[in-house]
């Protein structure tokens, strides 16, 4: 059970979201089998967990012949592979690929399938954006939020990485310490 402002979700804040540690480990909520007013032939089953500092919940339409235990699994799978996501993502958990990938001393660093295709998409939010999404601009993002000086002029982070494609997943070449921010 949360207490203080989490309780309430009309009144968190900036600072008020689950502890690292907690928001990295899914919590799944018993789905439950929902009517849909607009349709009484339509059954929904929801899920909910606690993931990546937030609440999220996946909604799922029955098909014909499925039992509501089966989309009850549907939805605890939908929500399992969301959390599975999320760990190899943030940058909370040291064991992530995105942090390994922060932290690491070399140039050239391998990353799987799934960090391939978020900083893919990465790249092409920077170019559809005219840089304003500029996945490699973690340092500048923390120097920002703390108050602290430094860093020199902000030049455009997307210049200065690439990725190269292999098999399903690639090399990230970049100078050492571009790190890489996927939540904001």
């Amino acid at each position: 059970d949360r207490t203080g402002p989490q309780a309430d979700p009309t009144r968190r804040g900036r600072h008020d979201d689950a502890p690292v540690g907690q928001a990295m480990r899914p919590s799944i909520a018993d789905s439950t089998l929902l009517s849909n007013p607009a349709d009484p032939t339509i059954d929904w089953v929801s899920a909910s967990a606690d993931l990546m500092g937030g609440r999220v919940s996946v909604h799922l339409r029955r098909t014909t012949g499925q039992s509501p235990e089966e989309a009850a699994r549907a939805a605890r799978r939908t929500l399992a592979r969301i959390g599975a996501w999320a760990a190899r993502l943030t940058r909370f958990d040291p064991s992530s690929e995105l942090s390994r990938l922060n932290a690491a001393t070399q140039d050239r660093v391998a990353v799987g399938p799934t960090l391939t295709a978020v900083l893919d998409w990465g790249r092409g939010a920077e170019a559809i954006s005219d840089g304003i999404v500029d996945i490699g601009l973690l340092d500048a993002r923390l120097r920002a939020e703390t108050g602290a000086a430094g860093g020199g002029p902000l030049r455009r982070a997307s210049r200065r990485w690439s990725l190269r494609r292999h098999g399903r997943g690639a090399t990230v070449d970049r100078p050492t310490g571009l790190r890489f921010d996927l939540d904001g």
